[in-house]
């Protein structure tokens, strides 16, 4: 029986007899129940006991892939396999595995026994896991018991995905970190250029990334240090071509190759990339491999090192053809061993397998097998930048991932990683993007404003830049302008492109302000990784807005009408002021637009039938029409329009801040009798000429000659970029009659 009394510990604890009573009762329960998982104690918390402790460790241990097998050193026990310990309860005690060769019949371990008198201890003998497993058992159990002064959950035994999420963080502190790539010659660099092998007399004794700088291992190395801005990131190249796991070379050697090695050291992760030597060898190793893999990973760990498993390359050879390689051997046996093997361990997993074979055959950017894996084996130095694109996932967590539609990313995103403040934002509730950046005086010259990491799974994303009407700065200001650049990570290659200052003054709260909706169309993003940047130019103001993502074929010429159908549109004089526009795509194929240096073509071929009624070639995403009365949300558009009195073209810069009436201002018109007819085919073509914005119309379809042309600066500028195709009708103007237009054709070249 208990008294319960419930008496509070006090400073003391309790000094009543009933209460030393219970404890004495509990104490017993709690040392020597053999049944008992927990027992209450005098207050009614629940403890658990030694017995409930030990079931808890050992079913810890079957988590971690180690199983206590019946008996001990002192009574006589067998091992059966490499995932099974035996208890040693005296000094060493622990409980240990056996890491070498196991006979028929198992690894028998007489009673009376001592780890000395039975192989003695040694990665290819016994370990003692009662150190570091028991520390990642009590870890996986949550206790916050202290070992050796260390508590259980000491970060060496933290979930290893936790802990590469530490290392992380590590990286963007500016800390030193080491990855160790080992593996075969699929690490070592084989087929990339330069190339020096790795010597093995001895082994470690080089840094390979000095002698394979298009290996995989190195340009990890690079894009992390580039992410991060810190050069303390380490990689380590130890692979070694012919090698292998299942043999037991690759256990053997780790010492050797990366913690021993003069130029690395022990890592704070270690990439394991076996394979395609195993399955040379004709039938199965998938037993030795997976028996040596586990041997590899455990002494990783215990090392303090996160591990990461990696499959096998994608590769062409066949064993149908004679080839000692299969890949179906590879993939269907080696590949899904190592899933089941990093699902044991708790542990990540890079599937380059799968990973170059999506590259491979999704991407447009004209990598095929032929050129890229000409020996059908080994991966030339695009296949070793992409693999390194792919681990980099595994170190950085803030990429834009972009699979396919549409993804918008607004200037103040962390992704972009901006340059700025809440106090510089542009804040207006009708603003499409919530707001945009904006520096009135002291903008950061030639700087790195936004940077977007964008990993790319389609092969036809494409970048805008969502501009403003009037965007940056005025005229005169700068003498270089701001630019937004792609960087690729196959070979480096950087495109740049100015963007166009409308030579306006800077936007100002309340005046002349836009919604980000100039897309200008940047260029085709990699399969794989890119880095996006916006610099800014040498001004002292600046105005920036965010990007757009689209998954779009962007074809030319790009037909407007496509997916569109026949465009005719009926008004009527009640009507008053009217628009009816094509709708945007999706994709955004029906969007023009031009960077510095670039020009734009459209090409039409349209019929209006009546006086003040138009066709639009560019206007803003937001430009509808029928608003609300808000000077903020100005929405802008160029429009030609047809004047019967004169049959003639006349080209208008259109603003709409009201619901009932649009501002316009003439841009230029054409001689009389340029428009005779309702149907009329021709083209407008905008481009940046000498510092001005030059807008020219012709009178055909391709070439013919130029009937207007007007050059525009400072504030008097159009667009520069928008969507394609509209109408445009004012029921109030004088005789005015209800008419139809139609767009018959009406075509994009950028």
């Amino acid at each position: 029986m208990r008294y319960n009394t419930k008496n509070p510990l006090g400073t003391d604890g309790s000094s009543d007899p009933r209460d030393l009573y219970d404890n004495a009762g509990n104490l017993d329960l709690l040392s020597n129940s053999k049944t008992l998982i927990s027992v209450p104690d005098r207050l009614g918390l629940s403890r658990t006991t030694l017995h409930g402790y030990d079931l808890k460790f050992k079913n810890a241990l079957e988590a971690l892939g180690l199983y206590p097998v019946p008996g001990s050193f002192e009574s006589g026990g067998v091992i059966t396999n490499i995932n099974q310990v035996l208890q040693r309860t005296t000094p060493p005690e622990g409980f240990f595995s056996w890491g070498g060769e196991i006979p028929p019949g198992g690894k028998v371990v007489p009673a009376g026994s001592t780890v000395a008198g039975t192989g003695g201890e040694g990665v290819t003998a016994w370990t003692n896991r009662n150190d570091a497993t028991f520390r990642a058992a009590l870890a996986l159990l949550g206790s916050n018991v202290l070992i050796a002064g260390l508590p259980a959950a000491d970060i060496r035994y933290a979930s290893f995905n936790d802990r590469l999420g530490i290392i992380a963080a590590r990286m963007q502190a500016g800390e030193d970190v080491a990855i160790a790539c080992y593996g075969d010659s699929t690490v070592e660099g084989i087929n990339t250029t330069p190339l020096v092998r790795n010597p093995t007399s001895p082994v470690g004794s080089a840094d390979q990334n000095l002698n394979a700088p298009n290996a995989w291992p190195a340009k990890l190395q690079s894009i992390l240090r580039e992410i991060y801005n810190n050069s303390n990131i380490k990689t380590y190249n130890a692979g070694y071509a012919n090698q292998r796991m299942d043999n037991g070379w690759a256990v053997a050697n780790y010492d050797a190759a990366v913690i021993n090695n003069p130029f690395y050291g022990v890592p704070d992760v270690t990439i394991v990339a076996f394979g395609l030597n195993d399955i040379a060898i004709s039938g199965s190793q998938i037993a030795d491999h997976v028996t040596q893999t586990r041997i590899l990973l455990r002494k990783i760990i215990d090392d303090g090192t996160v591990p990461v498993l990696a499959t096998t390359d994608a590769e062409a050879q066949n064993g149908q053809f004679g080839n000692t390689r299969d890949h179906k051997e590879a993939r269907r046996e080696l590949d899904s061993a190592k899933k089941s093997l990093a699902i044991e361990f708790g542990i990540p997993l890079i599937d380059f397998g799968q990973l170059l074979k999506d590259w491979i055959q999704n991407n447009t950017d004209g990598y095929v097998w032929t050129t890229e894996q000409d020996d059908n084996l080994h991966f030339s130095n695009d296949g070793h930048a992409y693999k390194a694109q792919c681990a980099t996932k595994l170190f950085f967590n803030d990429f834009v991932e972009f699979n396919g539609g549409q993804q918008s990313i607004n200037s103040w995103s962390s992704q972009t990683a901006y340059v700025g403040d809440s106090a510089s934002f542009f804040k207006l509730s009708n603003n499409a993007q919530g707001g945009n950046v904006v520096y009135a005086s002291g903008a950061p010259a030639l700087t790195d404003m936004m940077t977007l990491w964008v990993w790319s799974s389609v092969p036809n994303a494409h970048l805008i830049y969502l501009g403003t009407d009037n965007e940056f700065y005025s005229a005169g200001t700068y003498t270089i302008p701001p630019k937004i650049s792609v960087k690729e990570f196959f070979n480096g290659s950087v495109l740049s492109k100015n963007i166009i200052s409308a030579g306006g003054s800077l936007p100002t709260s309340g005046i002349n302000y836009r919604r980000s909706d100039e897309p200008f169309i940047h260029s085709k993003l990699k399969y794989g990784l890119n880095k996006v940047t916006y610099v800014s130019g040498d001004a002292a103001t600046l105005f920036y807005a965010g990007f757009k993502i689209v998954e779009s074929e962007m074809v030319l010429p790009g037909n407007v009408l496509a997916g569109v159908g026949r465009f005719a549109k009926s008004f009527v004089v009640a009507d008053g002021h009217s628009i009816k526009n094509i709708p945007a795509k999706s994709d955004l194929s029906n969007t023009a637009g031009c960077f510095d240096g670039e020009k734009v073509s459209i090409s039409f071929d349209v019929s209006i039938a009546t006086r003040s009624a138009g066709v639009f070639l560019l206007r803003g995403q937001g430009f509808t029409g029928l608003e609300a009365a808000v000077t903020n949300n100005q929405q802008t558009a160029i429009m030609l329009l047809r004047s019967i009195t004169n049959n003639r073209l006349e080209l208008y810069r259109v603003t709409y801040s009201s619901a009932t009436n649009p501002s316009s201002s003439l841009i230029g018109v054409s001689a009389d009798g340029t428009w005779a007819t309702p149907r009329k085919e021709g083209r407008f073509e905008i481009e940046k000429v000498a510092g001005v914005q030059r807008l020219t119309v012709y009178d055909a379809w391709a070439g013919g000659n130029a009937i207007l042309t007007a050059d525009l600066t400072g504030t008097s500028t159009a667009r520069w970029a928008g969507l394609v195709g509209g109408f445009y009708y004012n029921g109030t103007a004088p005789s005015q009659v209800d008419t139809t237009m139609e767009i018959h054709n009406m075509v994009i070249n950028r």
